[in-house]
C-alpha cells in the first residue's frame, strides 16, 4: 500500500536523499524540503523527496510534473477504509478523515495511515534493545510495527459501495424530491442543515445501510455541541429524522434505528415572553422616511420583510397569490394596497399555500398612509423596489445553479434595517402583544397575524365583519402612541 522511495537515503548527519539521473547527481535535504526535525527520517520524508524529484525532472525536461500515482492510490484506499470504519469502527473515522485531508492539502505527508502506531511501537522496541535501521522500508515497518495487516484484512472484507447506494447520493435525491414541492427558503434551510452534518456523524461515501442507532446518537451529540437554541436544534433534528425515514420508505434501510424517535433527543423549548419595547413611537421618529413606511406597515398589518417584498398595488388583472414578473424574477402577490380606499388585503407569505390561511383586510392608519405617500412610490406593480428596479426581497430557485443549495435569497429590507435597536421582524409581535393585553380585542390576535383559525366558528366570522377588527387596529395605534407621530 505505501509508496516506494525514488531516491537513496542518507541518514545522520546529512539527512538527505540522493539520486543520479543521466550522470547528473541530484540531492535534497530534509531541511530543504521544509520538513520539521521530527520528520528527518526515511519513512517521514521519502514522499516529499519523491515529489521533489518529479518536479526537478520536469523542470530539467521543461515538462509539467507528473501526477503522483501513489498518492492518488493512497487517497482512494483511505476513502475505502473510512467507509469501512463508518459502519464498523466509527471512532476511527475522524483520524482517518484527518489523514486524508493532510495528504490532499500538504502533498508531502508520507502515506502511512498508521504512522503514529509505528512510532509508538518503535519506541517500545528500542526500550527492549531491538534496533531498527533508519532506512528500513516503510512497507516493512507498517507490516511489523503498524496496522498494515489489519487494514489489508479490512479491505478484503469491504467491497466498494455503488454510488447510487451512498448516503451522499441518496441525500441529493431526497433534496431533489423535496424541491418539487417546497418554497425556496424552506429548501435552502433543509439543504444547509443536512449538508453540514460532519464526517463524525456519517460519511457521504458510506452506504446508506451504515445508518443505525450509533449514527442517531452521534448526530444527537454533535447537534448538542453546536450550542443552538432549542427551537433551531429541534428543527434540525426533525430534518435529520425526515431523511432517515425517507431512506426507510424508499427501502434503502431495512429497519429504522430504534432511538430515532427518542424523546430525550428533543430539547424543551419552554415559554418565551415577547420582549417588551418602550417608546416604539419615539423609535420610529428616529428612522428614515422609507424605513418608517416599512415599520408602520409591519405594525398596522402584522407584516414581515417577506410580506413587504410581495406587496403590490391593486389594479386590473392583479390578484392575490398569482405570480407577477418584476425585472427577471417572478414574485408571488401576497398583499394588495388599494390607493383609493387605503385598504390592504393580504395572505401570509409563509403559509399562504394553506387553504386554512385567511385573507385579511386591514384599514391603514393615517400615519401609515402619509409615510407611504411621502417616499415617492409609483402606483402600479410592486410597491417597494430597489434603486436598480429589482425586488427588495427575493426567495427563488437559482436557474444558474451558482449557489450550493440551488436557491437565491435576498433581503434588502433586513440589510437596510441593520443597526436599529428594534428588529423589523419584532414589530408585528409588538403589535400582536398589545392586542393580547386587551380583553375586548385579544381574540383578534391570530387573525391580525394571518394565522389559520383554531376554531371552526372563526373561519368566516372575521372576514364578514371588518369593523370590529378595524377597531382592534385602532387600539394598537393608540396603545403604542403612534397617533402622536403627526
Amino acid at each position: 500500500m505505501p509508496a516506494k522511495p525514488l531516491m537513496s537515503w542518507e541518514g545522520a548527519p546529512q539527512f538527505r536523499w540522493r539520486k543520479r539521473v543521466n550522470g547528473v547527481p541530484l540531492s535534497v535535504s530534509c531541511k530543504h524540503l521544509g520538513l520539521p526535525k521530527s520528520k528527518w527520517t526515511k519513512e517521514a520524508s521519502y514522499l516529499a523527496a519523491n515529489q521533489w524529484l518529479r518536479n526537478k525532472l520536469a523542470e530539467i525536461q521543461q515538462q509539467e510534473p507528473e501526477v503522483d500515482p501513489e498518492l492518488d492510490e493512497f487517497v482512494a484506499t483511505t476513502e475505502r477504509l473510512i467507509q469501512w470504519a463508518a459502519t464498523h469502527a466509527p471512532d476511527e473515522v475522524p483520524q482517518l478523515t484527518k489523514t486524508k485531508s493532510e495528504i490532499l492539502h500538504e502533498r508531502g505527508q508520507p502515506p502511512l495511515l498508521d504512522r503514529q502506531e509505528i512510532s509508538s511501537n518503535l519506541e517500545l522496541a528500542k526500550m527492549v534493545g531491538v534496533v531498527v535501521p533508519e532506512d528500513t522500508d516503510p512497507e516493512i515497518l507498517s507490516h511489523l510495527f503498524g496496522n498494515r495487516r489489519i487494514y489489508q484484512d479490512r479491505l478484503k472484507r469491504h467491497s466498494k459501495t455503488e454510488k447510487q447506494q451512498t448516503i451522499g447520493y441518496l441525500l441529493d435525491s431526497f433534496l431533489g424530491e423535496l424541491k418539487l414541492t417546497q418554497k425556496p427558503q424552506t429548501h435552502d434551510e433543509i439543504h444547509r442543515s443536512l449538508k453540514t452534518i460532519p464526517a463524525e456523524v456519517w460519511i457521504s461515501d458510506a452506504p446508506a445501510t451504515s445508518i443505525g442507532a450509533q449514527t442517531v446518537s452521534r448526530h444527537h451529540f454533535w447537534l448538542r455541541s453546536c450550542k443552538l437554541s432549542p427551537q433551531v436544534e429541534n428543527k434540525r433534528l426533525g430534518f435529520f429524522r425526515r431523511f432517515v425515514n425517507w431512506l426507510y420508505e424508499e427501502e434503502h434501510l431495512q429497519n429504522l434505528p430504534r432511538n430515532l424517535r427518542s424523546k430525550k433527543h428533543r430539547r424543551k423549548t419552554g415559554y418565551r415572553e415577547v420582549t417588551q419595547f418602550e417608546g416604539v413611537a419615539d423609535f420610529i421618529r428616529t428612522i428614515s422616511p422609507e424605513q418608517k413606511a416599512w415599520a408602520l406597515l409591519c405594525l398596522n398589518c402584522g407584516m414581515t420583510a417577506a410580506d413587504l417584498g410581495g406587496l403590490f398595488w391593486a389594479g386590473p388583472g392583479v390578484d392575490l397569490w398569482q405570480e407577477r414578473r418584476v425585472a427577471t424574477h417572478l414574485i408571488r402577490v401576497s398583499g394588495l394596497i388599494d390607493s383609493k380606499t387605503w385598504l390592504l388585503r393580504r395572505r401570509r407569505s409563509k403559509t399562504g399555500d394553506n387553504e386554512d390561511t385567511p385573507t385579511v383586510t386591514y384599514k391603514l392608519w393615517s400615519e401609515t398612509i402619509r409615510s407611504i405617500e411621502g417616499i415617492s412610490l409609483g402606483r402600479s406593480g410592486l410597491v417597494f423596489l430597489h434603486r436598480d428596479a429589482t425586488p427588495m426581497y427575493l426567495a427563488d430557485y437559482d436557474a444558474t445553479k451558482s449557489s450550493m443549495s440551488g436557491t437565491v435569497r435576498k433581503d434588502r429590507f433586513g440589510t437596510a434595517w441593520r443597526g436599529n435597536k428594534i428588529k423589523l421582524s419584532k414589530l408585528r409581535s409588538i403589535a400582536a402583544n398589545e392586542l393580547g393585553k386587551n380583553l375586548q380585542f385579544k381574540e383578534y390576535r391570530d387573525y391580525y397575524l394571518c394565522h389559520a383559525p383554531k376554531k371552526v366558528g372563526d373561519r368566516h366570522y372575521y372576514a364578514e365583519y371588518n369593523e370590529p377588527f378595524f377597531q382592534a387596529l385602532d387600539f394598537i395605534r393608540t396603545s403604542l402612541n403612534l397617533h402622536t407621530l403627526g
